[in-house]
Order: C-alpha cells, then structure tokens, then sequence
C-alpha cells in the first residue's frame, strides 16, 4: 500500500543550519532528482530547529532530514521512523 499514492506534492524538511538560501542550494538538487523519478513533485522546505515541531504537528512536512541528536528527540514525542533501521 503507498501512503503517498493519492498525494500530488511530497514535501521533505530539511533542517535548516544557517540561512534559507545555504540549504536550498544544498539540497534543491535533491528535489530536482526525485522530481525526475516521479510524476508526483517533491517539494524541500528549509526549516529552522524551532519550526520543526510545528511542521510535524500541523502536517506541513511528510519526511524530514535531520541530524542524529534531533531524530532522538523527535522519535520519542512523535513516534517518527528512521527510514534506515
């Protein structure tokens, strides 16, 4: 079953370690890749560590890359998944 089948943007956060435009720049070419694979788009959205939960929590985000100290924390309140076990 694909979660994502009825989905037409699949958004992905990023955390954001310095400014917007730095981490656009690092990962666009990740959302230009995965738009070529896939008739849905993929969209990166640059987060900043105090909009994460936010982003969880309204469902703005459907992936999120982070760095190891945050996953731990986020695993627990929100019962998120590594997507390398």
């Amino acid at each position: 079953m694909n979660i994502f089948a009825d989905q037409k943007i699949i958004n992905i956060g990023v955390l954001c370690e310095n400014s917007e435009e730095k981490c656009l720049a690092k990962w666009k070419p990740l959302e230009e890749y995965l738009n070529s694979l896939s008739s849905r788009k993929h969209n990166i959205i640059p987060l900043f560590r105090e909009d994460i939960r936010q982003s969880i929590e309204t469902g703005k985000i459907d992936f999120l890359i982070s760095n190891p100290l945050l996953f731990l924390e986020l695993e627990d309140e929100y019962r998120i998944k590594n997507a390398n076990p």
